[in-house]
């Protein structure tokens, strides 16, 4: 009896164990279908029509770019406009997008933007607006991110449209912070001060880092929340390439700055290389909205002898 007991335990034992091991082995077979599949689809949604901004330190990994119930879109560098392999014109996207916004809670309405790189930043500005116009306000920036091949992006935010906010009363915000480009040069500013380059970025990292350190160590929050004033504003009309706008924002993001808003209506469209003050300072304090848009001030006034009274 003891023997017997003894036996059909140790057949159970082996039983088990092969149906463990042949389990473990199912797992891992699906696990590797999962991932060959997925290799595939990023392989295949890599054959873009665009070519997309390569090398970023930042970003962050949306599979939602692979779905086909998705809004996607891309613009070439040659002004073309795309829904997949499919080349619409502007007027279809303005239907589509229409379409779109029907079935999308306010929340879940996101454009997902493949800009090439070689592309004028003017151009996708008027893609922007297309899709600011259909009240859809999120946009994701497509990039392929260095360290992981997975799709990735920035997310930034579209401004409103001013005309639209006329009757609207602005308060000055002095925790505004603008970065813009200058003429025809690769030169970056920090609301009026000269703070890197395109091709050196570095010193934009790294006064905007200091910004946000002495905003969490003085307690300087977003109204209503407990997350610390980090909004960063980018007007692109003087950068020449729509790469070199993402490079902008891929040092705004490694700063820490979110959100990121993209001031689509250029409002610091009439700055020239010649009107920036040769400061190499930079004030401790970052200049508020209503000073960088400024005009310039006005010449002062003459001073005129009084006439004496006549007897």
């Amino acid at each position: 009896m003891n023997k017997t007991a003894k036996l059909l335990g140790a057949l159970f034992l082996a039983i088990l164990s092969l149906t463990v091991l042949s389990c473990s082995s199912l797992k891992s077979s699906e696990t590797q279908i999962g991932e060959k599949k997925l290799e595939t689809q990023i392989a295949e949604k890599k054959k873009d029509v665009v070519n997309l901004p390569n090398n970023t330190q930042s970003g962050e990994e949306d599979f939602d770019v692979m779905k086909d119930t998705s809004m996607i879109i891309a613009v070439a560098a040659d002004k073309n406009i795309y829904q997949g392999e499919e080349r619409i014109s502007k007027e279809q996207l303005t239907e589509r997008l229409k379409k779109f916004v029907e079935t999308k809670s306010e929340d879940k309405r996101i454009v997902y933007l493949k800009g090439d790189i070689d592309a004028a930043p003017e151009t996708l500005v008027d893609i922007l607006k297309t899709i600011r116009d259909a009240k859809i306000y999120k946009v994701a920036l497509v990039i392929n991110k260095a360290s992981n091949p997975r799709p990735n992006v920035f997310e930034i935010v579209l401004l409103p449209d001013p005309s639209k906010e006329a009757n609207k009363i602005l308060k000055p915000n002095p925790l505004t912070l603008v970065v813009f480009g200058v003429g025809n040069s690769d030169k970056l500013l920090l609301n009026w001060e000269e703070t890197g380059s395109i091709s050196d970025t570095d010193p934009l990292k790294t006064k905007l880092m200091s910004i946000f350190k002495d905003r969490e160590k003085n307690g300087v929050l977003v109204e209503g929340t407990n997350e610390v004033e980090k909004t960063v504003f980018v007007e692109t009309s003087k950068i020449n390439k729509y790469g070199n706008v993402v490079k902008v924002i891929d040092a705004l993001k490694v700063a820490g700055a979110k959100p990121i808003k993209w001031d689509i209506d250029g409002l610091k469209s009439d700055i020239d290389e010649e009107k920036v003050p040769e400061i190499n300072g930079i004030p401790e304090e970052p200049k508020s909205k209503s000073e960088v848009l400024k005009d310039e001030p006005p010449p002062p006034l003459k001073s005129t002898p009084l006439k004496k009274p006549t007897p």
